[in-house]
C-alpha cells in the first residue's frame, strides 16, 4: 500500500499575495498625491500669470499719471510736438484753468495708435484720464525776473483708469494723483 502524504500551501505563497495586494494601495496612494501636487503647482502657474498682469495693467496707469502731468508743465512742452491725445490734455487743462470751474472734472478718453493706447501681438494696453481742477493755492512767492509776478499755482486731481485686454480676458487699474502745476501761459515756478 501506498502512502499519501497531503500537501498544505506554504506559508511564502500566502505573504505574496498579500504584498502585492499593500503594493497595489502604496501605488494608488502615490498617484493621489502626485496628482495633488500637480494641481497645486498648475495653480501657482496660473497666479504667478495673474499677477504678472496685474503688474503690468497698474504700470499702465502709472506710465498714464506720468505721461500727462508731463504734458502739463508748458517748459517740457517747448520744443517737442504733441500728437492728438497730448493736445487733448493740453486742452483740458487750458480749459478747466478757470476760477469758475473749480471742481469741474473732464474726462479723456483713449484713442487708438496714440500714446494712450497700443496694440501688440492681439493684446490692447490703454489708458483713459479724467482731470479735476481743485483751485488755485495761495503761496507766497516771489519771481526772479523783476518785475513779474508769479501767479499762484493750480492744483488738479489727475486719474488714470488702465486696461490690459488679452482679447477678452481684461485687468483693470485706476491710480490717482495730485499735482500742482502752473497756470496756462506762466513760465514760472
Amino acid at each position: 500500500m501506498m502512502l499519501r502524504t497531503l500537501e498544505y500551501p506554504s506559508p511564502s505563497v500566502e505573504r505574496g499575495g498579500i504584498t502585492i495586494l499593500v503594493a497595489f494601495m502604496l501605488l494608488v496612494l502615490l498617484t493621489v498625491a502626485a496628482m495633488g501636487m500637480s494641481r497645486n503647482a498648475l495653480r501657482e502657474v496660473v497666479l504667478s500669470g495673474t499677477e504678472r498682469q496685474g503688474v503690468e495693467v497698474k504700470n499702465i496707469a502709472d506710465n498714464g499719471l506720468n505721461w500727462s502731468i508731463n504734458w502739463l508743465d508748458e517748459q517740457n512742452r517747448a520744443g517737442r510736438s504733441p500728437d492728438t491725445a497730448a493736445n487733448s490734455v493740453i486742452s483740458v487743462y487750458n480749459t478747466l484753468s478757470a476760477p469758475n470751474l473749480q471742481g469741474t472734472t473732464q474726462a479723456i478718453a483713449a484713442t487708438a495708435g496714440s500714446a494712450m493706447q497700443s496694440t501688440v501681438a492681439g493684446v490692447t494696453r490703454k489708458y483713459d484720464l479724467q482731470l479735476t481742477q481743485m483751485g488755485s493755492i495761495e503761496m507766497p512767492m516771489t519771481s526772479r525776473i523783476p518785475g513779474v509776478a508769479v501767479q499762484d499755482p493750480v492744483m488738479w486731481a489727475m486719474r488714470a483708469n488702465a486696461t490690459l485686454d488679452y482679447g477678452g480676458v481684461v485687468y483693470r487699474h485706476s491710480r490717482e494723483s495730485w499735482v500742482l502745476a502752473p497756470p496756462p501761459g506762466t513760465t514760472g515756478h
